[in-house]
């Protein structure tokens, strides 16, 4: 870690390959003792779980996440995560616009809306059911087709 300009950066490898700077923060917003102690912990998680932990805004709400995971109370938390995680994941097409399936990820979370506030302890084996057949049992259309869904 390094301070860059009035920035703490570091360079990292993405799990892909591909080499990035990670920015933790403006020098005045934390001191250097907090940054660095988060910037510790960061590289500890970032071994065990790249891609999850590069899926949060930033690398403290990373640490803080993976370390106290009770912070994704409910379906609504965990779907925002996920879509968070397909954004940033899924590849992106040649012209740089994002990935064709981000769409059919946003189609699918709409099957879960009555379950959004649902405690994620509660969602279980039975609810992913229920929503796995209203997707089955569902279409929508693309251009002048229409399509059924599938598990």
């Amino acid at each position: 870690m390094r301070i860059d300009g009035i920035y703490h950066t570091t360079k990292i490898n993405t799990p892909e390959g591909k080499r990035t700077t990670l920015s933790f923060g403006h020098v005045d917003d934390r001191p250097e003792a907090e940054v660095r102690a988060v910037f510790a912990k960061w590289l500890e998680l970032f071994e065990r779980h790249p891609k999850k932990l590069l899926s949060y805004n930033n690398p403290y709400e990373g640490v803080e996440r993976i370390v106290s995971p009770s912070s994704v109370s409910n379906v609504g938390d965990l779907m925002q995560r996920y879509l968070q995680w397909a954004s940033n994941t899924l590849r992106k097409t040649r012209d740089g616009l994002d990935s064709p399936d981000l769409p059919k990820v946003r189609r699918a979370i709409k099957f879960l809306d009555p379950y959004l506030d649902w405690p994620i302890d509660d969602f279980g084996p039975d609810e992913l059911r229920a929503v796995q057949k209203t997707l089955l049992d569902s279409e929508y259309k693309t251009y002048k087709t229409t399509k059924r869904y599938t598990r």
